[in-house]
């Protein structure tokens, strides 16, 4: 009778199971409707063959991803679609690329807000501006640009741009430097910025001039670039290469800024020993000047 009761009970245990799990079944999801798509091209291209081993080649590269930009005071949600194009040779260095992104809000996915056309190796979307990335090629520094949303160019430099961040304001200092590739007397041009989200950017251009000897010894150089307040409150961070002044605390208008040195020289390949400039910014302005085109010489 024991034998017959465990039985029944083994039976009995094994069809409730069964039904306890016919009724926890979950329905699968169903599958969720979009309610917009975009698509975009890719492709590969051989162009032409230039020598036995060497190839010209154009490939064209299409994609999406969201991106946290400010255009306006509030923060909507947009994305970006991004087409580069690039050509190369197979047998060399260096590459020929063009980027164009079309910037467009997720609550109005079909309109384009910002259009952004650039011939440049590689571009940072940051939050109120946007950096272009050409990389140097056989030796030679990269070479940066900073445009505001507007496509308005902010400040270009090669190897760095040194930025002025200025706490509790929206004012950003700009500092960077080009070389001169046309006129045998220049070295290259020193760039000075002060930009504010709400105004046009304030440019000065400072032609950095040289003798001819000291010129042709600087093929390849790398600009030293430093700001300078002597006081121990402003900080520097070599990672970001920006320098936070908190003695200009607040200070929202450029012509405010004083007590403020560029100190600025060139490192060459030919190890040619130059000597430091150093540019006082006065009311905001190189030498208080009010000339956008200045002219320095360094020997």
């Amino acid at each position: 009778m024991k034998t017959l009761f465990m039985i029944l009970f083994s039976v009995l245990s094994f069809f409730s199971c069964k039904n306890k799990q016919q009724k926890t079944k979950v329905a699968e999801p169903a599958e969720a409707k979009s309610i917009f798509t975009e698509t975009a091209e890719s492709r590969f291209e051989i162009l032409s063959q230039k020598s036995k081993n060497g190839f010209v080649y154009r490939t064209v590269e299409s994609s999406f991803k969201p991106v946290s930009i400010q255009l306006k005071e509030e923060m909507p949600s947009y994305f970006a679609n991004i087409t580069t194009t690039t050509e190369k040779w197979t047998g060399v260095e260096g590459q020929e690329r063009n980027i164009r992104i079309k910037i467009k809000a997720f609550d109005d996915p079909s309109k384009t807000i910002i259009e952004i056309n650039k011939n440049c190796d590689d571009i940072d979307l940051q939050t109120n501006l946007y950096k272009t990335i050409k990389y140097g090629c056989c030796g030679h520094v990269n070479h940066y640009e900073i445009f505001n949303y507007e496509n308005r160019q902010i400040i270009e430099g090669d190897d760095e741009i040194v930025t002025g961040s200025i706490p509790n304001s929206d004012l950003k200092i700009y500092v960077g430097f080009t070389q001169e590739t046309n006129d045998s007397t220049v070295l290259g041009t020193l760039y000075y910025t002060t930009y504010h989200s709400r105004k046009i950017p304030e440019n000065f251009a400072i032609k950095i001039k040289s003798k001819p000897s000291n010129v042709r010894k600087c093929e390849t150089y790398w600009p030293k670039i430093s700001l300078q307040t002597n006081k121990a409150i402003d900080k520097f961070d070599a990672n970001e290469n920006e320098y936070t002044l908190w003695s200009f605390d607040k200070i929202d208008n450029e012509n405010l800024i004083n007590n403020l040195t560029i100190k600025f020289s060139i490192e060459c390949t030919e190890k040619q020993n130059f000597k430091y400039l150093h540019i006082p910014i006065v009311s905001g302005k190189p030498f208080g000047k009010d000339d956008k085109i200045q002219e320095m010489v360094l020997y």
